[in-house]
């Protein structure tokens, strides 16, 4: 069993899906990708010793519903959401705006501190919502 961080990245696109995959694997990290977010939801599990990116905008079950599944299942697991469409966060906070920052701050709450904390794996997730 191999001791590197794992990262379970979903993206539907396979040229990005591959990119991704490849600037994991050169950073030292083990990667498992997934073209639907359905397909990742097996591997998501209480202590899981990674984190989870995925796209926001996919096929089937969305990247947003994919955190949400993942959070219920081990609060402390990061989620990293990624997007090529600038609009598609600013269109799913304008759908539902309470969602994320509840979120955010119900995280914040259970946190001790801002900062990671490696024995407990706690941190203050609140989301930085950056659109280019």
């Amino acid at each position: 069993m191999s001791n590197k961080m794992k990262v379970l990245f979903v993206e539907d696109d396979a040229a990005v899906r591959l990119g991704g995959v490849q600037a994991f694997r050169l950073s030292g990290l083990e990667v498992q990708a997934f073209e639907r977010a359905e397909h990742a939801l097996r591997y998501i599990e209480f202590g899981f010793p990674g984190i989870l990116v995925s796209d926001l905008r996919l096929p089937g079950m969305s990247g947003l519903s994919l955190m949400d599944h993942a959070i219920g299942t081990d609060a402390s697991l990061p989620v990293i959401l990624v997007t090529g469409h600038g609009d598609a966060v600013r269109m799913t906070l304008s759908k539902n705006p309470t969602r994320l920052s509840n979120w955010s701050m119900s995280r914040a709450e259970r946190s001790n501190s801002a900062a990671w904390n490696s024995n407990s794996r706690s941190y203050d997730r609140r989301l930085p919502i950056t659109t280019i």
